[in-house]
């Protein structure tokens, strides 16, 4: 059965790869075709009890199982690799953070009295809306609105200077 497998195989390589190079770029996935079947042939050779006829089917099968289940072998690769890549990511996310944070203690300095009231409410409780804001020092929404507008319009002089 080996050699019938090998025939398969080596017959039909090109148009495997293709078929599963065409269900990759549907899912939008990001893997090698190649490997793919070569896992497939894998998964055929060590079959049991198989005939010529089920050796297609089962390639096929086996290829569209590991695309489309969520917890293939293929998909739990892809998993876990997306997942070190978000957290490279992250370990980014917070190295920028870290010098907003640095940016901001620095731009906090540089207002008065009021405008610091304001901003410790805008930024540090998250009352960055302009009802949330209004609520917090019980005055009308238009002006909390002018003050989140004129706080974003100091800082965003303050970075660009």
């Amino acid at each position: 059965m080996k050699t019938k497998i090998d025939k398969f195989f080596t017959e039909n390589y090109a148009q495997l790869v293709d078929v599963t190079k065409s269900y990759i770029r549907d899912l939008g996935k990001n893997l090698e075709a190649e490997g793919l079947v070569s896992d497939a042939y894998i998964y055929v050779s060590q079959k049991k009890g198989i005939t010529e006829a089920e050796i297609g089917r089962l390639t096929v099968g086996f290829i569209y199982r590991e695309l489309y289940l969520w917890n293939s072998k293929t998909n739990r690769k892809g998993l876990l690799y997306s997942i070190e890549e978000s957290t490279d990511e992250k370990i980014y996310d917070q190295t920028d953070r870290l010098i907003l944070f640095i940016d901001i203690e620095d731009f906090e300095k540089t207002l008065d009295r009021f405008e610091r009231n304001v901003w410790e409410a805008f930024y540090h409780k998250g009352h960055s809306r302009k009802r949330e804001l209004a609520a917090h020092f019980n005055i009308d929404p238009t002006s909390a609105l002018y003050l989140i507008r004129d706080l974003k319009n100091k800082f965003i002089n303050y970075v660009g200077s």
